[in-house]
């Protein structure tokens, strides 16, 4: 009976997975002001744009399916009050199946670049669809 189990739920996870997986992830270091950001680990990211401090456009290597894909990212350092920053979907750049515009702050006001915008030493993020 087990077995049966198993193998249905090996069967599901195979479906789900070719559905829904990580399409993009890409490691850098956060501090540079302006320009692309040349030295990072990645899979599938072809650049990273610098707008200003802490604000970042992640481009794809190859197009994701379309620009409904869920963003987790995690940043590192670098400022007084890094332990409550995080990053962001810059709302006022619509994300597209070829690039993300996101920031990085702190005590920021939800849904605008507010706040203190940081520039953290380390950025780790997946872009799943």
């Amino acid at each position: 009976m087990s077995g049966l189990v198993n193998q249905s739920a090996d069967a599901r996870s195979k479906t789900i997975g070719q559905n829904f997986r990580v399409r993009a992830w890409v490691t850098f270091n956060g501090s540079q002001l302006s320009g692309t950001i040349t030295n990072h680990s990645s899979g599938n990211v072809s650049s990273i744009t610098v707008h200003s401090k802490g604000v970042y456009t992640i481009n794809f290597t190859t197009a994701l399916p379309d620009a409904n894909y869920a963003v987790a990212g995690i940043p590192n350092g670098n400022a007084s009050n890094a332990e409550d920053m995080e990053i962001m979907i810059d709302t006022g750049t619509a994300p597209t199946a070829s690039a993300c515009k996101i920031f990085a702050a702190s005590g920021h006001t939800p849904g605008s670049v507010t706040g203190v915008v940081n520039n953290p030493t380390s950025i780790r993020m997946i872009f799943v669809r």
